[in-house]
């Protein structure tokens, strides 16, 4: 019901353990912030833990699992960060900047 009522929420980030991938959980979460009109962007997290070939595999069903959500209600980028590292988090606060600012 939140994501019905709220006048200020403009984006809900749905954050993907990297090492895992996409579970039902979150097919079910994008439904529900879809369902709202509300839009929706994907973290890929933990990308440190992964090997490269992992991730790319991940990203790519990630993308490939958006594809028939709305677009006008999904977030252009899927991001992927490693807190540890400090990787990918200055991409993702400007990309979270970009909706406060408007």
């Amino acid at each position: 019901a939140y994501m019905e009522r709220s006048k200020s929420l403009r984006r809900v980030v749905c954050l993907i353990d990297a090492a895992t991938g996409i579970t039902r959980e979150d097919v079910q979460l994008w439904d529900t912030v879809q369902a709202a009109g509300r839009r929706l962007q994907v973290v890929l997290t933990k990308v440190d833990l992964c090997h490269s070939s992992d991730l790319h595999e991940n990203v790519a069903e990630v993308i490939a699992a958006m594809q028939p959500l709305d677009p006008d209600l999904v977030w252009p980028f899927v991001h992927a960060v490693s807190a540890n590292y400090d990787l990918g988090l200055r991409e993702l606060r400007a990309s979270l900047a970009a909706d406060s600012a408007s």
